[in-house]
């Protein structure tokens, strides 16, 4: 279940249409999952960043231990940050990326089972 969120100082009015559908495509794509399992979202907040208040961004990902390999890291981090600068027209040098590797004992179901009794398909 990967989760991508954005947090920028600029409106998302300004998005082309179908940002959200194409976003968790481009997403499921780069993380091989099914987009389906892909949660989108975009928060507004007041930002500042090197002493200025121009669009800038940050962009949390993350995902069941999918962040495990430096290499494969660098790959996501030029490819989600290109994403977003040309997405949200904001310089790639305003934006970075936070990778969090979650557990699948971590994440709650809403029967009171964890994401991990699922794919174990136990209780």
């Amino acid at each position: 279940m990967p989760i991508l969120e954005f947090v920028t100082n600029i409106s998302s009015t300004s998005l082309a249409d179908g940002f959200m559908d194409r976003t968790a495509k481009f997403t499921a794509e780069r993380l091989g999952t099914p987009s389906k399992a892909v949660v989108v979202m975009i928060n507004q907040a007041d930002m500042f960043r090197f002493n200025s208040d121009e669009p800038c961004m940050l962009i949390k990902l993350a995902c069941v231990d999918a962040f495990n390999d430096q290499e494969n890291n660098r790959e996501f981090s030029k490819d989600f940050i290109d994403y977003a600068a040309a997405e949200f027209n904001i310089p790639a040098e305003r934006i970075n990326l936070l990778m969090e590797n979650q557990s699948v004992w971590r994440i709650g179901l809403p029967d009171g089972r964890l994401l991990g009794d699922r794919m174990k398909g136990g209780k």
